[in-house]
């Protein structure tokens, strides 16, 4: 609890943030990329939640391109922040572009790159965790303690792995990818549905991993926004499009039953998932500040997580997507939590960019082999493209 209370002292205070300036001119790109990624790294190893910073960045001047590097700790900043931040950037750059290129040009006035710091909408996290903290010691809370308790005693079975439970480590992380073109994206959101595409991919993966292995029965690891799924207690106002960490992180029962359909298992999921308490706000509350037995020996297997087409905003689009050289991508993230264990073997990961569904499938190279991940993805893949013949 005392660091709780000093991570809430330390987001009250004024933000001074000014990125580096840092002059990469004169340089071939090899040596170029190689500078900034060393910058890149010492700024996001700079982050300190305890102490600060909680924000770092660096604006490198190239010989063809400036580039703007931000960092934020993750545990003040979700994907939601990011989408709204990179919006209101976007935004005021192009405000600046008209001011100082357009027909009636004139000076750059210093006042208009005043970030303008709403510190009312960062108060909002900080006054939202305040009021988590004070809920979870409540009898209210423990409303739902039965909903989450019922996981335990579920079936569920582990994910066979190829190889020796072999360590999980950063470097041992790999990935296959996987998209729908546009055409079929558009078509899967729109045609025949009962569903949301949450239930839709959850129906494709308990297929895929029963083909695979035979499981029925899955425990795994998701989460939601956690910005308007909240109740009357630990409701603020404006925290739709605040900044900081508002996901909430939850297990679910994932299953099959015995000669059920994929549109069986979505019509089932949709339920299933409409049915989970306050999607899932309630479950890091009980777990992790009431510490409810019941609930401590909740371990799931694997990780999904649909981010929807958070990546498809202008903001990301036009500062992310269209901007950024192909070969900077490699740059974001970079150094970020290299030596912290994956908790999982394997992970999915779905979003939408450019309106097509992206699929990411990371794994752990120490127990999965390369051919065993691809083959889930490929069958995953054919159960998507089995909706997309349905008639409408």
């Amino acid at each position: 609890k005392k660091s709780e209370d000093y991570i809430c002292h330390l987001l009250n205070q004024p933000l001074e943030f000014m990125p580096l300036i840092l002059d990469c001119k004169g340089h071939n790109r090899e040596h170029c990329l190689a500078e900034i990624q060393t910058h890149c790294d010492s700024l996001q190893r700079s982050l300190d939640i305890y102490n600060g910073p909680l924000v770092a960045g660096a604006i490198f001047v190239c010989d063809d391109e400036t580039l703007l590097f931000l960092t934020v700790h993750h545990l003040i900043f979700d994907g939601v922040s990011w989408i709204s931040l990179l919006n209101r950037i976007d935004s005021r750059y192009k405000t600046l572009v008209a001011e100082t290129q357009g027909p009636k040009q004139r000076e750059l006035n210093p006042g208009l790159l005043d970030s303008h710091p709403e510190n009312s909408s960062r108060n909002t996290f900080v006054r939202w965790a305040r009021k988590l903290q004070s809920y979870a010691s409540s009898e209210t809370a423990a409303r739902d303690v039965g909903y989450w308790s019922r996981l335990t005693g579920a079936d569920n079975q582990a994910l066979p792995r190829d190889l020796a439970e072999g360590p999980r480590t950063q470097d041992s992380l790999s990935t296959i990818r996987r998209a729908l073109s546009s055409q079929d994206t558009t078509e899967l959101l729109t045609g025949p549905s009962e569903g949301s595409i949450s239930s839709l991919l959850l129906a494709c993966l308990i297929h895929s991993l029963n083909q695979s292995f035979g499981i029925t029965s899955l425990l795994l690891e998701t989460q939601s926004t956690g910005r308007n799924e909240h109740g009357p207690e630990t409701t603020i106002p404006g925290v739709e499009s605040a900044p900081g960490w508002f996901s909430s992180i939850y297990p679910f029962h994932l299953r099959i039953e015995s000669g059920e359909t994929l549109e069986d298992t979505i019509r089932r999921l949709t339920g299933e998932l409409s049915d989970v308490p306050r999607s899932g706000n309630d479950y890091g509350v009980l777990r992790y500040r009431r510490k409810e037995p019941e609930l401590q020996s909740i371990v799931p297997g694997m990780k999904f997580l649909y981010h929807g087409n958070l990546y498809d905003s202008p903001g990301y689009q036009d500062m992310v997507l269209k901007s950024v050289p192909p070969e900077y991508d490699a740059l974001m993230g970079a150094g970020f939590a290299e030596k912290n264990e994956p908790r999982y073997p394997l992970y999915l990961y779905s979003f939408i960019r450019n309106r097509a569904l992206n699929l990411v499938f990371s794994y752990c190279s120490n127990q999965f082999r390369a051919a065993t991940v691809e083959k889930i993805a490929s069958q995953f893949m054919e159960r998507v493209h089995t909706r997309l013949k349905l008639p409408s």
